[in-house]
């Protein structure tokens, strides 16, 4: 059984400085790359068909359930990036029958391109294939370095260890020894955490979920703990 995570906001005043906060605030949204940049990393290997408790406790595959997890991030961050009145941008980077694809493109998030999440996220039904989670966070990596924020992180959901490419321990050893080192958080989708003690061990955050509802717990934890507060 298998089991599963950014970005910066400043500030470029008008030259004349008679903007009011709100005005300023806007201006912000439209002249830099945000608060915040996320790209998602999703497991699409063949075990997400495997069938876990739904929050309805009824059995339901794993990848419907990471599908709604999908569309519960980018409605967070969507909302933060309204009421904070900054740009938050994200992206998605999926694997399927052991490719890796870009799933969504890193944008600044609104409710409309928000939507272009949820269509994805509801069109996304054949999980096949193995688990290339090294080389997917790698994808990743190069997604958020086409972003000027500050504040840079990547969420993993994924039900299991990696089983072809480069291994995740040794991309995040590389992600955190870089220059411009981004957070990665993994949370282990009906999958023992022991499975993640070397990219732990690195230090990636992990995190466990067994079923719908504690999935959505650990996603939510991640969001409001660690990514949406060090953008504060």
């Amino acid at each position: 059984m298998k089991s599963l995570l950014t970005a910066g906001v400043f500030v470029l005043f008008n030259a004349c400085g008679f903007n009011s906060p709100a005005q300023t605030n806007t201006s912000l949204a439209q002249t830099n790359d945000g608060a915040i940049a996320v790209s998602i990393v999703y497991d699409g290997s063949g075990s997400m068909a495997d069938r876990v408790l739904g929050a309805d406790n009824k059995q339901t595959p794993k990848y419907l359930v990471a599908n709604k997890a999908v569309e519960s991030i980018v409605r967070q961050l969507v909302a933060y990036s309204q009421d904070k009145h900054v740009n938050v941008q994200g992206g998605l980077v999926y694997f399927v029958d052991g490719k890796i694809h870009e799933g969504i493109s890193l944008a600044g998030l609104t409710p409309a391109s928000g939507a272009s999440f949820t269509d994805w996220a509801r069109n996304f039904n054949k999980p096949k294939g193995g688990t290339p989670l090294g080389l997917a966070i790698q994808a990743a990596r190069r997604q958020l370095d086409q972003s000027h924020s500050l504040h840079k992180h990547i969420l993993v959901i994924t039900d299991g260890a990696s089983n072809s490419g480069i291994s995740p321990d040794r991309v995040v050893h590389e992600i955190r020894a870089s220059a411009n080192p981004i957070p990665v958080y993994f949370v282990a989708f009906d999958v023992t955490t022991s499975v993640f003690d070397p990219v732990k061990a690195e230090g990636a955050t992990v995190v466990s979920a067994s079923d719908e509802v504690q999935l959505n717990v650990e996603i939510n934890h991640i969001l409001g703990q660690k990514i949406l507060l060090e953008a504060e």
